[in-house]
């Protein structure tokens, strides 16, 4: 019913009125594709905050139970890390618009702002999440009693973990932010003209 009434509106409606249907479902579109994207960035937000907070609890039980030096210090290394994840998450996070009183292309230039923060978040990931664990797994692992060959693999490990959760997040760059911030630029400047 809904389908033909607005085949209906479009057989009859004048080139004004097509322009502005066009114009509302474009920004319909939008507001799913938005509201869909941000749905998974909260999910990867909480996830990550999750997985600071039990990293930060074995890290503290670590730190009590290992009698090695170097174990302990890396353990308690991890903690400030951990932290500063859950603050550089967070603190992206307040640069999502929330004012509903704007007009929507103000909202989509926020929002286009907002996923930009996001994206740069992600594209420096090498620098502010994978390198100083690394370099912590290093310290926690040369504290341990490890045979060479048990050191090797535990490092290749936590390298190829390293090098994996880097490629997700660059491929995500690519795949999924870019794409999005074009398609806010093209309906950002539709709703200019």
């Amino acid at each position: 019913m809904l389908d033909q009434e607005l085949k209906n509106i479009w057989k009859n409606a004048n080139q004004q009125e097509l322009v502005k249907f066009e114009t509302s479902k474009l920004l319909m579109e939008m507001n799913q594709k938005l509201e869909k994207f941000d749905s998974r960035i909260k999910t990867r937000d909480y996830l990550e905050i999750i997985a600071a907070i039990v990293v930060i609890a074995v890290m503290i039980y670590y730190a009590i139970i290992i009698p090695y030096l170097f174990t302990k210090i890396a353990s308690l290394l991890i903690i400030p890390w951990a932290l500063f994840v859950i603050y550089k998450l967070r603190s992206v996070k307040k640069h999502k618009p929330a004012n509903f009183d704007l007009s929507f292309r103000n909202y989509l230039v926020q929002q286009r702002s907002y996923l930009k923060k996001q994206m740069t978040l992600l594209d420096n990931i090498l620098y502010w999440y994978i390198l100083p664990p690394f370099v912590i797994a290093i310290l926690f692992f040369i504290g341990l009693p490890l045979t060479t060959m048990m050191w090797i693999t535990k490092m290749g490990f936590v390298l190829l973990f390293s090098i994996g959760v880097l490629y997700l997040n660059k491929r995500a760059v690519k795949k999924q932010f870019k794409p999005l911030i074009k398609q806010l630029d093209d309906t950002i400047n539709n709703l200019e003209d």
